[in-house]
C-alpha cells in the first residue's frame, strides 16, 4: 500500500531537471510540490500525448459512495470496474512512505532521485484523478509492509500509459530501492 509519497525536483540530476522544465512550461504560475505528498492533493502526473509524455496536474484520490480510494491492486485493476474505464498514467516520485506494523516510519528511494509509480486516472466532475497501483513487496520493503507501489522503469514510461504491459514489468520485485527510517 502506498499512503503517501516524497516529491521533490531539487536535485540537479537530467530526470529532474527534465520534469522541472516540463513543468515549468505547462504550468508557468505555479510552483511544483515539494516535500511529503499526502492523498487529496493536486499534483504533476504523466500521461500520454501521442508519441511522447504529457504532463498533467491531477488529485490523488478515487471518490466512490463510500470512500476514497488511494491504490488499486496491481492484479486485479484490470477487471475492476472502477478501474477499467482509466487511463494509465506515471506518478513521479522521490520516494514512497510505509509504516510497519510497529507503526515505524519508513521512507524508500530508488538508486537515482527519481522513482516512477504506474497508476490509473480518470475525470471526476470537473478534475482528473489518479490511483497509485501496487504490488506485492519486494525485499526491503516486504520486512515493512505486504504491498509496494509499481515502480516502472524509466525506458518504459511511454509504453505502459501508452497501453502495453512492457516486458520490464515482469520483473518488477527486482528493483533496488533503500531504506530509511523516519521520525514521525
Amino acid at each position: 500500500m502506498c499512503g503517501r509519497y516524497l516529491f521533490s525536483l531539487k536535485s540537479e540530476d537530467r530526470a529532474s531537471l527534465r520534469l522541472l522544465a516540463l513543468f515549468t512550461a505547462q504550468f508557468p504560475e505555479d510552483v511544483p510540490p515539494d516535500g511529503e505528498i499526502f492523498p487529496g492533493m493536486t499534483v504533476p502526473i504523466l500521461v500520454s500525448g501521442g508519441k511522447r509524455l504529457q504532463m498533467i496536474q491531477a488529485r490523488w484520490g478515487y471518490q466512490t459512495r463510500s470512500k476514497q480510494l488511494i491504490n488499486a491492486r496491481w492484479e486485479t485493476f484490470e477487471e475492476k470496474p472502477t478501474f477499467r474505464e482509466g487511463m494509465r498514467c506515471v506518478v513521479p516520485t522521490s520516494g514512497f512512505y510505509e509504516w510497519s506494523t510497529e507503526r515505524k516510519k519508513y521512507l524508500f528511494q530508488g538508486q537515482t532521485p527519481l522513482l516512477y509509480l504506474a497508476g490509473i486516472c480518470r475525470r471526476e466532475a470537473d478534475e482528473i484523478k489518479f490511483v497509485i497501483l501496487t504490488c506485492s513487496a519486494n525485499g526491503e520493503v516486504r520486512g515493512v509492509h505486504q504491498r509496494m507501489p509499481v515502480i516502472l522503469p524509466q525506458n518504459a514510461l511511454l509504453r505502459w500509459v501508452s497501453g502495453a504491459v512492457p516486458q520490464e514489468l515482469q520483473e518488477i520485485s527486482s528493483i533496488p530501492l533503500q531504506k530509511q527510517i523516519i521520525d514521525s
